[in-house]
């Protein structure tokens, strides 16, 4: 999986995009993190490989059709109907980012993204971020790994993005 870091960074970078506003962004970043706390299923029990273990039934789509509408309407309740549902659909997106950046990671078991129609796991064609070690595994030399992979792989791409649209905006 993808650190926290890349999965907020990938959000700031869509909203710096977009020109959404900053609790927005927020709201995305927490849809786009919200899958993992699947791993505390490993607390009650629950087997790595399954559904309801990490990379299951938080990864999904249908899990991303329900948090994308449950965000907007928690994090913006006064809003009009009309920009609730575009919110919704964007969180939605935000969410299903996850899912689709741990599939371009190289370890774990892969990603459920149709179930329940489809238990298939998948992972992309290319598979260049290395995966992360839980929480225990971050400040250890395989740490630093995903940090340097994520950061070749994110990192700079979103700081270029976040660069050119800085220097498309003061130019107009």
């Amino acid at each position: 999986m993808p650190t926290f870091v890349s999965h907020a960074l990938t959000m700031i970078t869509a909203g710096a995009l977009v020109r959404a506003r900053r609790r927005a962004i927020v709201v995305a970043i927490a849809c786009a993190t919200l899958p993992d706390l699947d791993v505390i299923a490993y607390s009650f029990g629950v087997h790595w490989d399954s559904m309801l273990g990490h990379r299951g039934i938080t990864h999904t789509l249908v899990f991303a059709l329900a948090l994308g509408p449950l965000a907007a309407w928690l994090g913006f309740p006064a809003a009009p109907l009309r920009e609730r549902l575009w919110l919704a659909a964007a969180f939605a997106a935000a969410t299903f980012s996850h899912a689709i950046l741990d599939a371009f990671t190289n370890g774990g078991l892969g990603i459920p993204f149709f179930w329940p129609l489809d238990d298939t796991r998948y992972f992309m064609p290319w598979q260049p971020l290395e995966v992360s070690p839980f929480l225990g595994g971050f400040f250890s030399a395989r740490g630093l790994e995903v940090a340097a992979s994520e950061f070749l792989w994110i990192g700079l791409p979103c700081a270029a993005v976040l660069a050119t649209l800085a220097l498309l905006r003061r130019r107009r």
